[in-house]
Parts: structure tokens; sequence; C-alpha cells
């Protein structure tokens, strides 16, 4: 099994995105609910539609957002990624570790 920093996701078919200022605004088409992602959340959306591994998101929002603490970054992005896919939002990308 590959490591879980080669896992990729796949944006959902019926999940529309918008970008507002510096935030993301998601619609489940299927569903009809709204959820919203601040500034840091709105970085992992957009590397999330590029298809980024997670190594590669985890590496752009250390840099991005230096927060000095690997510990703070993996774990809250892990917990981003469960709520995106528990909402139905995303799904692990087909061939890709789970």
């Amino acid at each position: 099994m590959k490591r879980r920093d080669e896992q990729t996701y796949r944006v959902r078919d019926q999940v529309l995105s918008r970008m507002l200022d510096d935030e993301v605004v998601l619609l489940d088409l299927a569903s009809g609910t709204y959820f919203g992602l601040n500034e840091v959340g709105a970085e992992v959306w957009q590397l999330l539609e590029r298809e980024a591994d997670v190594a590669a998101i985890r590496n752009h929002l250390a840099a991005t957002f230096a927060t000095g603490r690997d510990d703070d970054v993996d774990g809250d992005l892990d917990q981003l990624l469960e709520e995106l896919q528990r909402r139905g939002l995303i799904e692990p990308r087909e061939g890709s570790p789970s």
C-alpha cells in the first residue's frame, strides 16, 4: 500500500465552487448544501481541483502559511480532507492509496 502522502482526491462532479475574495463557497448540487472555506481551505480546494497529492498540499500550506509546526498543518489538513470527504464533496481518486 502506498503512503498517505501519495493519496489524491477527486472533486465530485456535482460540486460547484466560487472564489469570493480569499474564501471559497462550495455548492453540492445533489443536496443543495453550501459549504464555506476560509483562506487556507480555499488554497487546499484549489490544489484538490488540480489533483495535487496530500504531500504537495501539505508542502504548499507549510510554505505559504509558515506556522513552524508541521504537526499543526498535518492535523488540520487531515481534518479538512476528512470533512470534505464526509460531506461528499471529494472522493479518493481511483488507483490512489486510501
